[in-house]
């Protein structure tokens, strides 16, 4: 099936949660497929993760999957005996794809992001797992807002805007880890983007502070502290190369530290 997840063209064996469907006969930016790789020795390994390079590695999912990463466009799925589907394309969205848009030199955000009817740029909601941005996103959905993505946001810059992507067609609801599933929650196609301009940045830390804006090196730091996935970077040894992508997008981005809303005032 050819489907769209994080503004790509994706041709894939195993179903996308999230993802939407894709437009015939576009060339495919990435591929997946179930199958066996060929055997290959790895130079690095940290937890799940082995590597050989930025070409050549791989997550296993304990009593899911193996997933191998190869030349940054093709994800080979071999499945563990009784594995579901469900968790293997769970596994996909989750760790894989986020860790394949690293490889492939994209900056991937630990964020959800919507864009408002009345809006010509859209809004991103930062912060650690359990802070709100999966609520706000599905309140501002069932206001109306469009969305862009959900748990993970692909940056990127075109034309000279910050465009954001990721897996608009559900809202993930559940733990986020490695071990629980997740429920996903489908998205009207009338309210799905496949990619938006992105000017501003909510970071979610409930500590009750009146906003403030971030700047500069506090800038960047947020986003470097919410990069999804980041562990990949570490192990492909990629990791100083990005800084630089991701001070761009810093400067480009109204970053805002909001504690807990007043109850007479929306924020989305």
């Amino acid at each position: 099936m050819l489907c769209t997840a994080f503004g790509l063209s994706i041709r894939t064996e195993c179903a996308l949660p999230g993802a939407m469907p894709g437009p015939p006969g576009v060339a495919p930016d990435i591929e997946i497929a179930f199958g066996v790789p060929r055997p290959w020795t790895e130079t690095a390994a940290w937890g799940p993760y082995r590597s050989r390079d930025a070409d050549l590695f791989e997550f296993v999912m304990p009593d899911v999957s193996r997933y191998t990463i190869q030349d940054r466009h093709r994800v080979v799925i071999t499945p563990e005996d009784g594995a579901d589907d469900a968790s293997i394309g769970e596994m996909l969205v989750a760790t894989v794809l986020p860790s394949l848009l690293w490889a492939r030199g994209e900056i991937v955000l630990h964020a959800s992001a919507i864009a408002r009817p009345d809006r010509n740029t859209g809004l991103l909601f930062m912060g650690a797992s359990g802070s709100g941005k999966s609520t706000r996103l599905r309140r501002a959905v069932g206001r109306g807002a469009r969305a862009i993505a959900d748990d993970s946001v692909r940056l990127h810059i075109r034309d000279g805007a910050l465009l954001a992507s990721g897996l608009p067609g559900g809202l993930f609801s559940g733990a986020h880890d490695l071990t629980h599933g997740r429920t996903l929650i489908p998205v009207p196609p009338g309210q799905q983007l496949k990619e938006f301009p992105v000017a501003t940045a909510l970071i979610l830390d409930g500590d009750g502070k009146p906003p403030r804006r971030l700047t500069g090196l506090e800038a960047l730091a947020a986003l470097l502290k919410y990069r999804h996935r980041p562990r990949i970077l570490q192990l492909l040894g990629t990791e100083a190369d990005l800084i630089g992508p991701v001070a761009d997008v810093a400067t480009r981005l109204r970053i805002v530290r909001i504690g807990s809303a007043p109850r007479s005032r929306t924020i989305w």
